[in-house]
């Protein structure tokens, strides 16, 4: 690998294997002590605001959500969450009939019986290549509760966040940097290697039953340019592996204005049913 110091590239052989949770620590320590010894200055890392900090503004994803929370029959390409089954869904997920939900502190609105959309890929044909959500708004931070399928360390996808001035910003998602599989075996492990936004696990459902749980995650993105309004959110897939964005993101108002989601809920039960439609079984996730 190579690195700039004072205007010279420096070259080293020297391997830090940071993807290796069981090296991690002694390799960024070593690496750190390197650039120290070379006179490198080292930031601190970013602090992340606290959720309480924040005013809450929901960001409308209505015409996008197409898929439910349950499946019965996989592998049909009719949808429901990944499509593989009521073995291998989310119905687990507590329905709530104010629609809000809040997760350590950060509240999201899930709208039922359709509750998510999902990205194109390789895996599950008839998601969505690429789609729009429309801001209008300022924001100093977005967040966005997510999870995926069929994860690898790829680039899965981007969320485009473009201002009205014609100029953008891209959040790379990334797995096990700010993009996990929905049944990972360590989905409350910390994610490394990523410095432009924060993921940790929202949501997650255990059972006796089954070794890997169920999780949804949420991932925080400081907005570089608070002043400049935002026009739309843009989900591109790069068609590598199954992601599903779940409903559920909320930008935050600079000057804190109206529009703010409740952190309380109000009442709880099964996920509703969804009716059948032209002999369709309409269950998705």
């Amino acid at each position: 690998g190579f690195f700039a110091v004072r205007g010279n590239l420096l070259f080293t052989t020297m391997n830090f294997p940071l993807d290796n949770p069981l090296v991690r620590d002694a390799g960024k320590r070593i690496f750190s002590e390197l650039l120290t010894a070379m006179g490198v200055r080292i930031n601190a890392a970013l602090s992340w605001p606290s959720p309480e900090e924040m005013t809450f503004r929901p960001v409308e994803m209505d015409p996008l959500l197409d898929r439910t929370l349950t499946d019965d029959l996989p592998d049909d390409g009719k949808g429901g969450w990944t499509d593989q089954g009521k073995e291998n869904d989310l119905r687990q997920f507590p329905y709530r009939k104010s629609g809000v939900y809040s997760f350590q502190g950060v509240p999201f609105r899930i709208r039922f019986p359709q509750a998510c959309f999902m990205l194109e890929s390789l895996y599950r044909k008839g998601g969505k290549a690429e789609c729009v959500v429309p801001v209008r708004a300022k924001a100093d931070a977005l967040y966005v509760l997510h999870t995926c399928a069929w994860t690898s360390r790829q680039h899965h996808y981007s969320i485009l966040v473009e201002y009205d001035d014609g100029s953008s910003q891209e959040i790379r998602m990334v797995g096990e940097q700010n993009l996990r599989d929905w049944r990972a075996s360590n989905p409350e492990e910390p994610f490394h290697n990523v410095s432009d936004t924060f993921t940790d696990l929202a949501w997650k459902q255990d059972s006796a039953k089954e070794e890997r749980p169920r999780s949804l995650y949420k991932t925080l993105w400081m907005n570089p340019f608070p002043e400049r309004t935002i026009r739309n959110l843009r989900f591109r897939s790069r068609k590598k592996r199954g992601s599903a964005c779940v409903r559920g993101d909320a930008g935050i108002p600079e000057d804190g204005a109206g529009g703010a989601l409740p952190r309380e809920n109000d009442g709880s039960g099964p996920v509703p049913k969804t009716p059948r439609r032209g002999g369709e079984d309409g269950k998705k996730r």
